[in-house]
């Protein structure tokens, strides 16, 4: 007999790849871009306290910069997103596989991102996914462990029977911590192999 699991996926650094822009594209050097996303203003940004264009212009008066120059460096990254075709693939194996019971998203991400992210013509299938959880829409953020303890409720499944991938760590600490199974993802070969000693 067949037992329902759950597999829930990140989506940054795990489903799609993403690099600052070259020096000398932008007026912000990566490392800028970087200390950028450590905000708490990035932080309030990704569980929807304030949209896109109020973030970049807190993050452009915190830095010196110009919300302008924010919002190229951003929409830099933003185009340049690549999609990890291989865990696509995956992903559609996975959603044959009889002991999976569906595949989930689980992300710290605004919801102006995540809905770009489903108009690209990149070959990533969103219906994979029997939900997507987002930080922009459920006000709570990864490590934070209402936001897990929202999705083991929304999953109905108990939490052995949940797999996590993030990148990192301290995400997948959290998740553990209630039970969750989970792997921090390094490489594609090393998911392949945790994912296979989950599903048995």
């Amino acid at each position: 007999m067949s037992i329902s699991k759950a597999l829930v996926f990140d989506i940054g650094d795990v489903l799609y790849g993403w690099e600052a822009p070259p020096l000398g594209t932008t007026n912000i050097p990566p490392k800028m871009l970087q200390a950028m996303i450590a905000t708490p203003i990035w932080a309030d940004h990704d569980i929807g306290k304030f949209n896109e264009t109020a973030c970049f212009a807190k993050l452009a008066e915190e830095f010196d910069r110009s919300p302008a120059e924010v919002d190229l460096a951003f929409a830099m990254i933003r185009d340049g997103l690549q999609l990890n075709k291989a865990l696509a693939d995956l992903l559609r194996s996975l959603k044959k596989n009889p002991n999976v019971q569906a595949l989930y998203i689980m992300s710290n991400i605004s919801q102006e991102l995540f809905t770009h992210l489903g108009t690209r013509d990149d070959g990533m299938d969103w219906n994979l996914f029997k939900e997507s959880f987002v930080s922009g829409e459920a006000g709570l953020r990864k490590p934070d462990a209402a936001f897990y303890t929202l999705v083991l409720q929304r999953i109905g499944l108990p939490a052995e029977n949940i797999f996590f991938v993030d990148d990192k760590a301290n995400n997948v600490d959290a998740a553990r911590a209630l039970g969750i199974q989970g792997v921090v993802y390094t490489s594609m070969e090393k998911l392949e192999h945790a994912i296979r000693d989950f599903l048995g």
